[in-house]
C-alpha cells in the first residue's frame, strides 16, 4: 500500500504543476486578449476621428462635416487628430472646434 501512496501523491503534484501552468497561459491569454481589445478601441477611436481637407485647401473637417463630404476623392488628404492637420499647416472646421 506504501508505494501506491506514492504513486498517488506523486500524481497529484504533477496534476498541481500542469494546473499551474495552465494558469499561466491563462494569464497570459487575459493579457494578450485584453491588449488586441486595446488596440482595436484604438484603432476604431482614429477612424471616427479621422480628419479631411484638401491637398489645395486650408481647413480640415470631420468626415461627417458637409463641407468635408464634398471634397473629391481625388483631392483629400487625411489626418487621424487635429494636431497632426495643423502641423501640416491646416486649420480646424467650425466642426472641429465644437468637438
Amino acid at each position: 500500500m506504501h508505494a501506491n501512496k506514492q504513486k498517488t501523491i506523486e500524481s497529484f503534484q504533477l496534476v498541481r504543476a500542469h494546473i499551474s501552468e495552465l494558469e499561466g497561459e491563462i494569464r497570459k491569454l487575459k493579457q494578450n486578449y485584453s491588449e488586441i481589445k486595446r488596440q482595436m478601441k484604438n484603432e476604431n477611436k482614429e477612424e471616427n476621428a479621422e480628419i479631411v481637407g484638401t491637398i489645395t485647401g486650408t481647413k480640415v473637417h470631420m468626415k461627417s462635416c458637409p463641407f468635408a463630404k464634398n471634397i473629391q476623392p481625388k483631392n483629400k488628404v487625411t489626418f487621424t487628430s487635429t494636431e497632426k492637420a495643423q502641423n501640416n499647416g491646416y486649420k480646424p472646421c467650425e466642426c472641429l472646434k465644437k468637438v
